[in-house]
């Protein structure tokens, strides 16, 4: 949640400057050579502020970049901790924690600020030297040009042109070092928002198509576990025919859950084959073995949306009596017809306007 709020709005903070940065820099480089036909001496010295830019660039990108990419990660944190106490308030306040939740959250928040304001340090330690820098080249040109005017080396119509196309290049000049500043807090912001852009799913889809007619499903010397060296599932074998029911019986973390995930490719095999209709599920192609499976999971959750929306969810295009009738089925039809908009009623975030019960019959 963190990447696409708080990381993106640094990045649109960086673009924002972009249009009128193309133009000061246009701007920079016209003035520059109209300022090298004037005087070159005089250019010199206006450019002599450079390599000080430079070397100020790089200690603030060695400062300012790790710690604008602490304070995203904090922010994370926070965001991530605001999230969890929010979805399970109802716990929080069932064990009567809410001062250990706002102490936690407290925490974070603080250690939030302390971050932002070290970003805070830094930025106002490099911005004023990084606007003060452009300002020395011009005493140093308003200096020499005067003395030289006086001299009669240039005349003075010169030194007042030159001085005035100077004093257009160090616009652009500041706004540049105040880009430097920017794009080291939204670097921080651009690369973990690259992380999730450039993640690649583990798991490929098969190409082949989903048999037709009833299909079989089968578990050939299945072995499946969450972490490398403790399977959960070891040479697990089952075959189950077109019309049958099978219930898995056991202890909790059994691996009974895991069988039913391992179906719609939630997760693959380490060891064996998942077949369905004959075909592992590897090689078939996911969304339409997904299509072709109903699940019910444990946890549910209900999307801030209609009744009606979340019922067809696996279906959008369900007819109003197919959805009808999908509810009646759950024995849904009853509750869901008293509610204010009937199948319209919006049920709120992950549900929440229904009752634990309600919520799992939708």
């Amino acid at each position: 949640m963190s990447r696409s709020i708080s990381d993106i709005t640094l990045v649109q903070g960086l673009l924002a400057f972009l249009p009128n940065l193309t133009g000061n820099a246009l701007l920079f480089v016209v003035s520059l050579g109209v300022m090298a036909w004037l005087s070159p001496l005089l250019t010199v010295v206006a450019l002599a502020v450079g390599p000080a830019l430079w070397w100020l660039a790089l200690r603030s990108r060695r400062d300012l970049f790790p710690a604008n990419w602490a304070a995203q990660q904090q922010a994370g944190v926070l965001a991530g901790d605001v999230e969890a106490a929010v979805s399970g308030v109802r716990v929080v306040k069932g064990f009567g924690q809410e001062d250990r939740e706002l102490a936690r959250v407290d925490g974070g928040a603080r250690t939030l600020f302390g971050a932002r304001m070290r970003v805070v340090r830094f930025t106002a330690h490099y911005n004023p030297l990084l606007q003060a820098v452009p300002a020395l080249g011009q005493v140093g040109v308003l200096a020499l040009g005067g003395w030289l005017a006086l001299r009669g080396s240039i005349t003075l119509g010169t030194f007042l042109a030159f001085v005035t196309y100077l004093a257009v290049l160090v616009s652009p000049v500041r706004q540049l070092a105040a880009v430097l500043t920017i794009g080291q807090q939204a670097r921080a912001g651009v690369e973990r928002v690259l992380e999730v852009i450039d993640a690649h799913p583990t798991m490929v889809s098969g190409s082949a198509p989903l048999p037709a007619g009833p299909l079989t499903v089968e578990l050939d010397d299945v072995t499946f576990g969450h972490d490398a060296g403790r399977p959960v599932l070891a040479g697990v074998s089952l075959r189950i025919e077109p019309g049958e029911t099978l219930a898995l019986v056991g202890s909790s973390g059994s691996g009974k859950s895991s069988v039913v995930s391992l179906l719609p490719r939630f997760y693959d095999a380490t060891a064996g084959a998942v077949r369905v209709g004959g075909v592992d599920v590897r090689e078939l192609d996911t969304g339409a073995l997904r299509a072709a499976l109903g699940v019910v999971f444990e946890d549910s959750f209900l999307f801030s949306d209609t009744v009606r929306a979340n019922i067809a969810f696996g279906r959008p295009d369900a007819t109003d009596e197919e959805v009808r009738a999908a509810a009646r089925a759950a024995q849904a039809d009853g509750f869901i017809a008293a509610l204010p908009h009937g199948y319209d009623t919006v049920v709120g975030e992950q549900g929440l306007t229904l009752s634990g019960g309600q919520r799992q019959r939708v």
